[in-house]
């Protein structure tokens, strides 16, 4: 199978003298075929344009709706990412209230020293992810 064709859209919009209906000009979808579908314009030219206009409109909304899902995507795994960094927060937190409760066991100062450098470790690495969030200016839409 060839896949360097392009698959041609169904949803384009199309147009033609409609001679049925006082010889003007049909301007409606491709995959659309029942009777009442589209609408009619007086000249071809101006039927000619719409549907030019009307493929460019569906192109560019295309476009911005694929870029709104990847945005939304960005935002989840953002999402997931600070969740996860906050519940290691957590448990480390957790780990170093243990150690700092008993520091008695023969470990206990080394492990304790461990996981606060790797809770201040999380904790700078996390606000330095937040600062560049806030720095990093939002990109211009070009809709």
């Amino acid at each position: 199978m060839n896949t360097d064709t392009p698959t041609p859209r169904t949803d384009e919009w199309e147009t033609y003298c409609d001679e049925c209906y006082y010889h003007m000009w049909r301007v409606r979808r491709k995959n659309e075929r029942k009777f009442d579908d589209g609408f009619h314009v007086q000249n071809g030219e101006g039927a000619r344009q719409l549907v030019e206009l009307l493929n460019k409109q569906d192109e560019e909304l295309t476009a911005a709706r694929e870029l709104v899902k990847n945005l939304e995507i960005t935002v989840l795994s953002l999402m997931m990412e600070n969740k996860t960094v906050t519940e290691q927060r957590d448990r480390l937190a957790v780990a170093l209230q243990k150690l700092r409760n008993n520091e008695s066991m023969s470990l206990g100062g080394a492990a304790y020293e461990i996981v606060e450098q790797a809770l201040q470790s999380l904790i700078t690495n996390a606000q330095a992810m937040a600062s560049a969030d806030e720095n990093t200016p939002p990109k211009e839409s070009t809709l």
